[in-house]
């Protein structure tokens, strides 16, 4: 069997699988409230010979489809811890790296999850995150332009 076909065919099983976990997860209680974290992201790439990069932009894939999932299950509430203290002292490029990734996904995925009804409430120590970055989770979860936002605070 060819890589292409034996890879279609993984795909196609664990969707399979996916899909009755997903049956079954919903005939039973589930809590209304999941905190995860995303961690090891970097370590996956490496291990298989990948920039980093590349590891975290895969994180933020699956960060998409435990959204998705958790509506299709009615899970309320989702806790991420995405980006630590610890994450600053990473070379600069991967940490501009990450903070594109976070535009990015703001891009993508607002739409969808302003459908959905998912609110977003950052917390830590947002204030160190600056530039576009800043303005553009200010507008994620207020809908007002970052200076807009700092007007009304103050």
């Amino acid at each position: 069997m060819s890589t292409d076909r034996k890879n279609q065919a993984n795909q196609l099983a664990r969707e399979c699988i996916v899909t009755a976990l997903m049956q079954l997860l919903k005939e039973k209680p589930l809590p209304k409230h999941i905190a995860i974290i995303m961690d090891g992201n970097g370590r996956w790439a490496k291990k298989r010979g990948l920039p980093r990069t590349i590891g975290h932009r895969y994180g933020v894939e699956s960060l998409k489809k435990i959204i998705e999932s958790f509506v299709d299950l009615g899970i309320g509430y989702l806790t991420v811890y995405a980006f630590s203290t610890e994450n600053w002292k990473r070379p600069e490029d991967e940490v501009d790296a990450l903070m594109d990734l976070v535009v990015e996904f703001i891009d993508k995925e607002l739409d969808y999850l302003n459908s959905k009804g998912i609110k977003v409430n950052p917390i830590g120590y947002i204030e160190r995150i600056t530039g576009l970055t800043y303005e553009k989770i200010m507008v994620f979860i207020t809908g007002f332009a970052a200076h807009w936002y700092d007007d009304l605070v103050r």
